[in-house]
């Protein structure tokens, strides 16, 4: 989730809570590492009925209502930095506190990290039950923005890291990518041939005097090309080899430079 410690520990229970200095920059409220907090835990809900969330931002426009469901005291184990823009976006309605989960009542919020990323929609549809959503006839579907439309959860998925990871691009990025690889390949490939192409040519010029001296002796042109073909393949064995027993024997070496 992101969570940078600036001080402090995480929390170990749900009677502790790391709390964010977006709360002492932004709000002014100064707190600091010991300090007790008597909360009433509330759900936030609008006009409608409906729960509100930290991706719901504040709207004088809508009634909004904070229904006590208990009276808490936590304490105050870490101070973080101002969480990612997917946990508390630039518009949210309040501050994050975030505690450790004892167990789950009637909802929470959990963030899972996947080993293999390539395998987000499977893991994401198995982990959530969406496949049997999908076969009792309750149809879920994936957005632009990354949520799965669900009646039993509002799932959202990090759609700028699955992006970075080159698992979850749009057609108009991947053929960008592609297509720039192809412009960097093929200007790699047409310099490489002419820096070849002039290297051989430098030997060759400054060598003429010994390829005249094979001539004036009888050596014909077939002789002469066969001898600069041999030349060049045993130099080209002696440098790989040379750099595979170089990086073989420093393959734990450590180096410095001055």
């Amino acid at each position: 989730m992101g969570i940078n410690l600036i001080e402090g520990r995480l929390p170990e229970n749900d009677t502790e809570v790391v709390i964010s200095e977006h709360i002492s920059t932004n709000g002014g409220v100064k707190y600091k590492v010991g300090d007790t907090l008597y909360l009433d835990v509330c759900d936030r809900v609008d006009d409608n009925g409906n729960k509100l969330t930290q991706q719901d931002e504040f709207n004088t426009d809508i009634k909004e209502t904070l229904i006590k469901k208990y009276t808490k005291t936590y304490k105050i184990v870490g101070i973080m930095k101002r969480p990612s823009y997917a946990t508390e976006n630039y518009s949210a309605a309040g501050y994050t506190v975030i505690t450790k989960m004892s167990e789950v009542s009637d909802n929470a919020n959990i963030a899972v990290v996947y080993k293999d990323a390539s395998k987000y929609e499977e893991d994401t549809e198995n982990i959530a039950g969406l496949k049997n959503e999908g076969e009792t006839g309750e149809p879920f579907s994936i957005s632009g923005l990354g949520f799965y439309d669900t009646k039993k959860y509002d799932v959202r998925l990090n759609v700028q890291l699955l992006t970075y990871e080159g698992v979850a691009m749009s057609d108009n990025t991947s053929e960008t990518l592609y297509t720039l690889a192809a412009v960097i390949i093929a200007i790699i490939l047409v310099s490489s041939v002419f820096v070849i192409k002039n290297g051989f040519a430098i030997s060759i010029t400054e060598r003429l005097k010994q390829y005249g001296m094979l001539a004036s002796i009888g050596a014909t042109k077939k002789q002469i090309k066969k001898s600069v073909y041999f030349e060049g393949m045993v130099l080209g064995l002696i440098r790989n080899t040379t750099r595979n027993i170089f990086w073989y024997n420093c393959n734990s070496c450590t180096f410095e430079s001055n």
